[in-house]
């Protein structure tokens, strides 16, 4: 056992947390079949549907801002909705003992709730402001795996950001617990326009205001009443999403991709991509290509998994 290594306690045992991989990625064309895999893995969606089918009769259709446990051994297949486009954030891990052995637990199991009531596989949809939270969250990771020095840290980061996901997994202690926020049908239409038209350089809280037939600054106020962001945070939120997606997965310019991303002007995509991730659009594509080829050594470890949410291609 490391010296270093983040050590939790289950039913009287000790365990390290090991990082097996995590990635974003992008599917267009998407082969269903069914696995399993000894490792937990944690899935949130992060654009588009598919099917999710588990225990060999139970389907489920998945869809964005929905966070997916599949606890260690649980049988399961995703399936693309027709040609439909999705894509994951995806971290891999297991819990392996003084022994050297991989534990089997339900990830639910940390919070106290039985194992009869721990589902192997759980979803939980996430409002956007603990997705926006999660993937600033899991940016700050990334940037501390690259680095040697932080071996230890990183350790502490993940199982911190496992733990605040963790009261969404509780099993049927769901039942008793709230709902959640009363919804709000002017913010969903707002959310809808936002996310079909964010590409558009034009698009902005004026034109919302005027489809709805509200003022701009009463549609702000109760956006971020509910989702405690402004709605041209998450605008540029959403466009900066895009062009870190566009950045890794495609070779394109620069300049295309800022135009792809709602930006008019490159001067200003790029002043504003540093701003929220702290490099330049080159830098941060160089330094994904570095962490994509570090991750897929690391994987060689040889474990069957969901190529989805554990590396990036």
């Amino acid at each position: 056992m490391k010296p270093t290594a983040l050590l939790i306690s289950y039913q009287g045992k000790r365990f390290h947390l090991e990082a097996v991989s995590c990635g974003r990625v992008e599917y267009s064309h998407y082969p269903s079949v069914w696995h399993n895999h000894p490792v937990y893995h944690l899935i949130l969606v992060t654009r588009g549907r598919h099917y999710l089918d588990y225990d060999d009769q139970r389907t489920e259709q998945v869809g964005t801002n929905t966070l997916i446990l599949i606890n260690p051994g649980a049988k399961h297949q995703i399936r693309q909705i027709a040609r439909e486009s999705f894509e994951h954030i995806g971290l891999l891990w297991c819990f392996v003992d003084e022994d050297g052995h991989e534990a089997e637990f339900p990830l639910q199991g940390l919070l106290g709730v039985p194992a009869r009531n721990c589902p192997a596989i759980e979803l939980s949809r996430l409002p956007p402001y603990e997705v926006q939270k999660y993937r600033a969250e899991y940016n700050v990771l990334l940037k501390m795996m690259n680095r040697i020095d932080e071996e230890s840290c990183w350790q502490f980061k993940f199982f911190s950001m496992l733990y605040s996901l963790l009261e969404h997994f509780q099993g049927s202690l769901r039942e008793n617990q709230p709902t959640g926020p009363r919804q709000d049908h002017l913010v969903d239409a707002m959310e809808q326009l936002l996310l079909k038209n964010f590409v558009n350089p034009a698009f902005s809280l004026p034109e919302v205001a005027e489809k709805l037939g509200r003022s701009p600054n009463y549609l702000s106020a109760r956006y971020s009443r509910k989702f405690g962001v402004t709605f041209s945070d998450s605008l540029r939120r959403k466009r900066m999403e895009r062009a870190q997606m566009l950045l890794h997965a495609t070779g394109e310019q620069i300049q295309a991709i800022a135009s792809q991303c709602g930006f008019s002007s490159v001067s200003y995509f790029c002043r504003c991509f540093r701003k929220e991730f702290g490099l330049s659009p080159f830098s941060y594509r160089q330094q994904k290509r570095e962490l994509s080829e570090v991750f897929h050594t690391r994987y060689q470890r040889g474990i069957q998994a969901d190529p989805g949410a554990v590396s990036e291609h």
